[in-house]
């Protein structure tokens, strides 16, 4: 469908950067909400479910400062979001041993069954829903170009 078409425009979007913008932007949107209700109905939100991959991730505890850096949204209230995490069982904190100021995070095992199960339903929503339409080298090209777009 075309972004025209979505946003019920009735003539066509003369400017390309313009249409490519509104259409990466609803895209992006679009691929997000496909994610919600599996999140939701788990008890989890897109920004703890960025959280808990990114301390995956790390493989070592992490600083609030490092995990907020590296989200997809950056937002002030890391760590509230990391401290709904803390009270569901899914990351741990402690004080680091060199700074009692510095609060370090890890994932438990809990957090890492959750990502597992997590990581099942919505990559595999994900690889449907764009592999419907595109091919593995359209994806790849399409990545590529919002890379060099960024760059």
């Amino acid at each position: 469908m075309d972004i025209e078409e979505v946003i019920k425009s009735s003539r066509p979007i003369e400017d390309q950067y313009h249409r490519t913008y509104l259409n990466i932007v609803y895209s992006g949107i679009w691929l997000e909400q496909s994610t919600i209700d599996p999140l939701k109905q788990r008890g989890l939100s897109h920004p703890q479910y960025n959280v808990l991959r990114i301390v995956k991730g790390y493989k070592a505890p992490m600083t609030v400062a490092s995990i907020q850096q590296r989200m997809l949204y950056q937002t002030s209230n890391v760590t509230r979001i990391i401290d709904k995490l803390v009270d569901k069982g899914l990351l741990s904190k402690e004080s680091s041993d060199t700074d009692r100021r510095v609060v370090l995070v890890n994932i438990t095992s809990v957090g890492l069954e959750k990502l597992k199960e997590l990581h099942e339903l919505i990559y595999g929503s994900v690889k449907r829903i764009v592999g419907k339409n595109l091919s593995v080298d359209e994806t790849m090209l399409l990545g590529n170009l919002l890379d060099k777009m960024r760059s």
